[in-house]
C-alpha cells in the first residue's frame, strides 16, 4: 500500500537507500510544496487501484510528568521509574553532513533533539515531542527496539526503557538527525 501525507505547504524529503549511491554520490533531495494550507488536498490508493482504507494518525498521547530537558550536557540520570522529555527541535530538519563531529555533543549545530546524549537509568520512561512547526519527524531506534511512526508537529511519542545498553535513534524522513539514549542500571 502506498502512504502519502497530502499538507500544503510541506517540504518532502527523499531519500534513496541503494547503498552504493548513498555511499558514493549522496542521495538526499527535497521537494517543496507551496500554496494555501490545505490538508485534505489527496486520496490513497492501495496497489491494486481501490482506495486503500485511512490509516490511523499515531495518538498523541499527553506527555507524563517530566523532569526539565536538558539542553547542555549528557543528561544526569533519573531514579528507575521516572520520566524524561526530550524535544524534537525547531529547524531539526536542517541538513548535516553525516559523521559529523559534533553529532552528539550538546553543541551540535543545527541541533536536532534538546538532548543529543541522555543518560537515563533502567525503566525510565522517555517521552519526544515534536516541536518542529509543519514538520514531520519519527524517532526510530538504528536496532528496531522502538519506532514512534509519524509524528506532526505537537505530537509525542513515549517508550520506556527496560534494558541497560546504548541505544541510537534518527528520523526516518531526515536521517541525518540522530541522538542516543544510554541506559544505566542504577
Amino acid at each position: 500500500m502506498v502512504e502519502l501525507i497530502g499538507q500544503v505547504p510541506q517540504t518532502i524529503v527523499l531519500v534513496d537507500h541503494a547503498l552504493t549511491r548513498a555511499f558514493d554520490k549522496g542521495a538526499i533531495g527535497q521537494i517543496v510544496v507551496e500554496g494555501d494550507p490545505n490538508p485534505e488536498i489527496f486520496e490513497a490508493f492501495g496497489l491494486s487501484g481501490s482506495p486503500a482504507p485511512a490509516s490511523p494518525a499515531p495518538s498523541a498521547s499527553p506527555a507524563p510528568p517530566t523532569e526539565p530537558a536538558a539542553s547542555g550536557s549528557p543528561k544526569a540520570p533519573g531514579s528507575p521509574g521516572t520520566a524524561t522529555q526530550v524535544s524534537i527541535v525547531a529547524g531539526s530538519a536542517t541538513f548535516q553532513a553525516a559523521d559529523a563531529p559534533d553529532e552528539f555533543a550538546s553543541s551540535e549545530a543545527p541541533a536536532d533533539y534538546s538532548v543529543n546524549e541522555l543518560m537515563i537509568t533502567l525503566g525510565t520512561t522517555v517521552t519526544w515531542t515534536n516541536d518542529d512547526p509543519g514538520m514531520v519527524h519519527t524517532v526510530t531506534a538504528s536496532d528496531g527496539a522502538f519506532d514512534s511512526g509519524l509524528l506532526q508537529s505537537g505530537e509525542s511519542f513515549s517508550y520506556t526503557f527496560n534494558d541497560p545498553g546504548t541505544f541510537e535513534y534518527f528520523c526516518t524522513p531526515h536521517p541525518w538527525m540522530l541522538a542516543r539514549v544510554v541506559v544505566m542500571m542504577h
